[in-house]
């Protein structure tokens, strides 16, 4: 089976200015894939945080359990918040928007717009969040303390920070959000896929040198994979026409390991 990687023709196309048309919805589509992909690591995020929570249970060794319970709790909420406002984000980066705000369900509306400012007010820049949540996201004091006793007078002053590392009611509508999003995703797909692959066919009648470049762009899994497991695993999905978003991915490399 010969595979063409479009992504790559529409970067050969776009400086020359040629099948403008072609090279907007080969783009549209990749963003529909890469926006798919957060939102699923969104909720990926937010599984393992239920996990967690619900056993207690790191699954790893760990000699203050309580102290990274925590940190990896507050990790994955943290990269869920960023991963659903970018996701969503309605410009300032260098992905077409997709996404509108005007299509969230109106009963998420309110939530959505919370996590947005979250990311950009609390999560991404300091902030202490508690104008979006009603309570501080993050709490600070310095407290100044002294004792009479009876030697004289015992001062110490201390610098306190805590961080509420899980909400557990903005979890719940980013939940919501997700699976809304998602469901979105799944109604534009084939009319967008579907438009994509009558744009080629038509450009491909219509300019014969296109035809003729295809076979320069051809989709080389072991390029686009970051080790050979995982491009064996695609590749053979590719020949049986059974692609997996997850069917590639390989455990992370331990440092020292061969990256590939």
């Amino acid at each position: 089976m010969h595979s063409t990687d479009l992504k790559a023709l529409a970067d050969w196309l776009r400086p020359q200015r040629r099948h403008r048309k072609l090279v907007g919805l080969v783009d549209r589509s990749a963003a529909l894939g890469t926006i798919c992909e957060d939102l699923r690591e969104c909720g990926r995020c937010l599984d393992v945080i239920e996990r967690i929570q619900e056993k207690h249970d790191l699954a790893i060794e760990s000699p203050n359990p309580r102290e990274d319970e925590a940190t990896i709790t507050g990790a994955l909420f943290s990269q869920a918040i960023v991963l659903y406002a970018r996701a969503t984000a309605q410009g300032g980066n260098n992905r077409m928007a997709l996404l509108n705000d005007a299509d969230v369900p109106a009963p998420l509306r309110d939530a959505h717009k919370r996590i947005q400012k979250l990311r950009s007010e609390a999560i991404a820049h300091y902030g202490t969040g508690e104008v979006l949540l009603g309570t501080p996201l993050v709490r600070e004091a310095v407290v100044f303390s002294f004792q009479r006793t009876e030697t004289g007078v015992r001062e110490q002053t201390n610098i306190l920070a805590t961080r509420a590392q899980h909400k557990v009611e903005i979890a719940h509508d980013l939940r919501a959000l997700v699976t809304a999003q998602l469901d979105r995703i799944e109604r534009i797909k084939d009319d967008e896929l579907g438009a994509l692959r009558a744009e080629l066919e038509a450009a491909v009648k219509a300019d014969s040198d296109l035809g003729r470049a295809l076979p320069r762009f051809p989709f080389d899994p072991y390029s686009f994979c970051g080790s050979d497991e995982a491009a064996f695993t695609l590749a053979m999905g590719l020949q049986k026409g059974q692609i997996d978003p997850l069917a590639y991915v390989v455990a992370v490399p331990k440092p020292g390991s061969d990256p590939t």
